[in-house]
């Protein structure tokens, strides 16, 4: 009986809040009952605490009714939807639904099934999709906190839904229906390169080359005037394969009318940031193939990017999406069993260790030109200061190298009780202060720098020494160790070890979004609550996660031993988007609008795919 009245039940979130039964809209009530409605859904078969719930509604200073209210609140959701749709779960409540019964999830559903299918039905399947929203999706909840975020992603996956089924639409050669839908489109997300992309391409198709050659110099006019960067390469070839009329451009055009599949009415409303995967179908994948041969590939519905080892991934937050490509010198092998931070941003550059000799790469994140210096010691390990980028040497030096020419300022020579030199691993800045991570035989210490002298303000004591990684954030340096299964969390004041956290496996921090976010190598990340030092939420990410940065309101991780980046809401604690890179990845960094994945080099120097 249960699952029969549960059945019953429609709830629409792709517009206005609705719960429709039998085809009738039942009357939910006011604002805040509708509020309470669509957060319980949105986490549906999930419990939700009472005080969690209690934030959302009223935020952080609820009123002294709000335990009273909620439960009126739920009293009357319970007698609207049934005891069995709504059910108490210590500690709070639990909404019932199968994916089927919930917009959203047959939204997600429908994309999903789209990928990897064959252009005519990928169509079919991304316009059911899109047809579900009603319009804004939680149209009438825009203005509560906690659908903010919800809303965004919504929209984006709106957007990138309709990306997709242009792709689809143009690999069967219908170009002149869409034109009229990517100017609209174009006009509302002037950044989103991927439109800029389709919309030349259908252009040139239908006859129109100077209006496509027009659009792209409307790309990189918008781009460098807002951003002050160039468009993507693969944009830049596209631009070139029309000027120069490439055959591999061309698609026949659907001439009968039952082969046209008509374009939507409408355009979509107002998306942000992309989570999720591209699908690129047939001639979008040959056209971009061709654009950069070397880098880009495309098989079924996977973006795979064969990037050759000792190299840079570039990777665009906004659409979740490699973009480029950059030869750098070596990386360490991901079997090494080594973790993190061999890449860092400051100083309006990206600079990455050559862990595999003895030099460090300067990448202009506008240009991506390299430049390489040599440092006359092995590198190990980088980050960036105030006016300086500090490396460290295995071998018990940390040099500090001037921003401006990559010239070595001077080399600080660090050593411990008889003069043996320390095995100089980790390093991190800030709170004025660089940090390092300097071995001996059995200890681990953690040595605090002056950036402006050089000098050695502190030296603590840590355990034993283990491979580990280094962040600094929330009044505290905090510190990996693989081998002992622990997180370290040492006060920035006073050099006391404030806490000893006990995490399985750890191989690499970052501190952000209210939280410390630590990759754990047993393919999960964990998420560190600083006012208490507990650990929880174990998200489960990629295979063997070895570094983590936090930017842009999400958290990366590069997933060494299958290649991905993962990213992470911080808010909902999920993974809303996995990227595929390579083979292998090393390490990650997040800055100037764009995350840098390292990848290394393979067994005989070869490419990692």
């Amino acid at each position: 009986m249960a699952e029969t009245q549960t059945a019953q039940l429609e709830f629409r979130l792709l517009g206005p809040l609705e719960v429709v039964r039998d085809g009738d809209a039942l009357a939910i009530g006011g604002a805040k009952p509708r509020a309470l409605l669509a957060i319980l859904l949105l986490a549906a078969n999930e419990v939700v605490a009472r005080e969690r719930l209690i934030e959302k509604l009223w935020g952080a200073t609820p009123p002294p009714t709000a335990d009273t209210v909620l439960n009126v609140y739920v009293s009357r959701l319970r007698k609207l939807l049934g005891k069995d749709v709504l059910l108490t779960r210590s500690p709070g409540y639990l909404l019932r639904a199968g994916a089927t019964q919930i917009d959203v999830r047959r939204f997600e559903h429908l994309v999903e099934q789209a990928h990897g299918a064959e252009p005519g039905e990928a169509a079919r399947l991304l316009r059911e999709a899109l047809a579900l929203f009603r319009g804004p999706p939680l149209a009438d909840l825009n203005f509560e906190d906690f659908a903010q975020r919800e809303i965004a992603r919504l929209e984006e996956l709106r957007l990138t839904a309709t990306e997709d089924r242009i792709d689809a639409d143009l690999s069967l050669g219908v170009h002149r229906q869409v034109v009229g839908e990517l100017e609209r489109l174009v006009a509302e997300h002037p950044l989103r390169e991927r439109l800029r992309a389709q919309l030349m391409l259908a252009l040139y198709r239908s006859g129109r080359q100077a209006e496509a050659l027009g659009a792209y110099r409307g790309a990189r006019r918008v781009l460098v005037d807002e951003l002050g960067i160039e468009p993507i390469r693969a944009l830049k070839e596209l631009e070139r394969q029309i000027l120069e009329q490439d055959p591999a451009l061309h698609v026949r055009e659907a001439a009968e009318p039952d082969e046209r599949v008509a374009a939507p009415d409408a355009p979509p409303t107002r998306p942000a940031a992309r989570p999720g995967r591209l699908v690129v179908a047939a001639a979008i994948a040959v056209a971009i193939a061709v654009v950069i041969a070397a880098a880009f590939a495309f098989r079924g519905s996977d973006q795979l990017f064969p990037v050759a080892g000792s190299s840079v991934a570039v990777i665009d937050p906004r659409t979740n999406e490699l973009v480029d490509a950059v030869p750098v010198g070596r990386q360490r092998s991901p079997g090494s069993g080594e973790f993190g931070g061999l890449i860092a941003i400051g100083e309006d550059a990206v600079w990455v260790a050559d862990t595999g000799g003895r030099t460090i790469s300067r990448i202009d994140p506008r240009s991506l030109n390299v430049t390489t210096n040599g440092l006359g010691a092995d590198v190990f390990n980088v980050a960036v200061s105030a006016g300086s980028v500090w490396v460290t040497h295995r071998t018990g030096g940390a040099s500090r190298i001037d921003p401006t020419d990559g010239s070595v300022v001077e080399t600080v020579s660090l050593s411990g009780d008889g003069g043996f030199p320390y095995s100089l691993e980790g390093i991190a800045v800030g709170d004025g202060s660089v940090w390092i991570g300097a071995g001996l035989p059995g200890e681990l210490r953690l040595i605090r720098l002056d950036p402006r002298i050089s000098g050695r303000e502190a030296e603590i004591l840590l355990g034993t020494r283990s491979n580990h990684d280094i962040a600094v954030g929330a009044g505290a340096v905090w510190i990996t160790n693989l081998l002992g299964n622990v997180v370290w969390r040492v006060s920035t004041s006073t050099h006391a070890v404030e806490a000893t956290i006990p995490l399985g496996s750890p191989t690499a921090v970052a501190v952000g979004a209210g939280a410390v976010w630590v990759a754990s190598n047993d393919g999960s990340v964990w998420r560190i609550d600083p006012a208490t030092n507990l650990a929880s939420r174990q998200i489960a990410v990629g295979d063997g996660p070895a570094d983590v940065a936090v930017a842009g309101g999400a958290v990366w991780i590069a997933n060494r031993d299958d290649g991905t980046v993962s990213r992470i809401d911080p808010e909902t604690e999920t993974v809303v988007a996995t990227v595929r890179v390579a083979d292998r990845v090393v390490s990650l960094a997040a800055g100037t609008g764009r995350i840098w994945v390292t990848v290394p080099e393979v067994d005989g120097g070869g490419a990692s795919a």
